[in-house]
């Protein structure tokens, strides 16, 4: 999605929101910005496979945030985002991004749910996947991805 369609309703009352523009700026400081491309992202129903494990940023890079918004409601059962708690301030034990995924799958994740409407500000840097979603309907979410700080 390009960047420019965060002007128009309803994506600007997303990230312009005065909750999450001031979360932002707390975080990053009063000069944030992000990159040019935002997503739009739909989970289909009829459970299909667990996307990898990921992180969207380097662990030894700057803080880097990405604004999650949930348009559908997120459940365990449609898939709802799992998140590696702390992994964004723990060094990687391999160098392989793939060995790290692996040693990942075997501890269990948080659940990021909420209601439609709900909006998620995370750390790149942590270790992250879709669920599965086993229901009968689209789970979706819109992000702004790459937060961070401008000189």
């Amino acid at each position: 999605m390009p960047y420019e369609l965060l002007n128009r309703a309803p994506l600007n009352r997303v990230v312009g929101a005065p909750p999450v523009r001031a979360l932002l700026v707390h975080l990053l400081g009063e000069r944030c910005a992000t990159e040019e491309i935002c997503w739009f992202r739909i989970s289909p129903p009829g459970g299909s496979a667990i996307a990898r494990i990921h992180r969207d940023s380097r662990a030894s890079g700057p803080l880097s945030i990405s604004v999650d918004a949930m348009l559908t409601e997120f459940t365990e059962q449609n898939g709802a985002t799992e998140l590696w708690a702390g992994t964004q301030h723990a060094p990687d034990r391999s160098q392989n991004e793939s060995d790290e995924a692996r040693r990942l799958a075997d501890i269990r994740p948080s659940t990021i749910a909420g209601p439609a409407g709900t909006v998620v500000l995370r750390d790149e840097r942590a270790w992250h996947r879709a669920g599965t979603n086993r229901t009968s309907a689209n789970r979706c979410m819109f992000s702004s991805p790459g937060w961070k700080s401008r000189s």
